[in-house]
């Protein structure tokens, strides 16, 4: 018996409607939450109560052999002009994560095809930003390292659904 996303596997990630890939290794999800200790005086440093205050969803994933079209879609700041190149600018300074944020569905393979809708992790507003040290050498394979960072939709306030 396996969980919701069987226990081991590859998956096939979609961001903005278009198909990244089929990885097998190093796409991570994770969720972390955030809370503050609440003090009373004659307590002194012990913690009497811990209040909530938040989460942070984030999924990393390592891209290899990548086409432009596919890089420029997750480099903040990147243009495709032609089909052999990228324009990367640093105009992204200001700029809404939010605003800029696309849907991102990760979709566990099962017996060789992707699973039911039943089995997704979607992301309504994720954003991409780029975490890369591109190694030139004949020892490492070069990997853009991509950290997708959610957002809870401002119209239903979700931030992340399992399942169909």
């Amino acid at each position: 018996m396996s969980g919701i996303f069987n226990d081991l596997g590859p998956c096939e990630v979609w961001f903005d409607e278009a198909k990244l890939g089929v990885y097998d290794g190093d796409v991570i999800f994770r969720e972390t939450g955030e809370s503050r200790p609440v003090h009373e005086a004659e307590k002194g440093v012990t913690e009497v109560d811990s209040i909530r205050v938040g989460k942070t969803v984030e999924v990393e994933m390592s891209l290899t052999r990548e086409s432009l079209a596919k890089l420029a879609t997750i480099l903040p700041g990147a243009t495709l002009p032609s089909e052999t190149k990228i324009d990367v600018y640093n105009n992204t300074i200001g700029t809404s994560r939010y605003d800029n944020a696309k849907e991102l569905i990760i979709k566990p393979i099962e017996d060789g095809a992707v699973s039911a809708n039943t089995k997704w992790l979607t992301i309504p507003k994720a954003s991409p930003e780029i975490d890369s040290e591109l190694m030139f050498n004949n020892d490492n394979q070069r990997v853009w390292k991509v950290i997708f960072k959610a957002f809870p939709d401002a119209s239903t306030g979700k931030l992340y659904t399992i399942g169909a």
